[in-house]
């Protein structure tokens, strides 16, 4: 079975600065309301932003509860978990952000089960 493809830890930052900022944008907040909800300063807010920085996870877990979007969506660009209004909106607005989930897949839940199981190698499993 092939194994996904890697994609480099910078072009993660620069893609999840990319979908805050669009999340962000498209609910209509400025930067410092949105830090002054946060506690954290705006310069290092826009680093986010901009791709320079990765934020922690308590920040990122209350930016995703107050915008409605999943960490999967923020860092790897899967459109599941998060308001569907805002999916229909990326579709629009940002479609290169967002990621198909296999597109080229039928919606066989044998062959789910079975490339999940042997995607993830359980222990045990033969």
């Amino acid at each position: 079975m092939p194994k996904a493809t890697k994609i480099p830890v910078s072009e993660i930052q620069r893609l999840a600065g990319r979908r805050l900022r669009a999340v962000r944008e498209l609910a209509g907040v400025k930067q410092e309301a949105l830090c002054e909800r946060l506690r954290i300063d705006q310069s290092t807010w826009s680093k986010y932003e901009q791709g320079k920085r990765t934020p922690g996870m308590p920040v990122m877990i209350e930016f995703a509860a107050r915008f409605d979007v999943s960490l999967d969506f923020i860092f790897r660009g899967l459109p599941v978990g998060m308001h569907p209004e805002l999916v229909k909106l990326m579709r629009l607005g940002h479609p290169d952000l967002l990621t198909r989930l296999n597109p080229n897949k039928s919606d066989d839940p044998d062959a789910a089960l079975s490339t999940y199981r042997g995607a993830i190698d359980p222990v045990g499993a033969g």
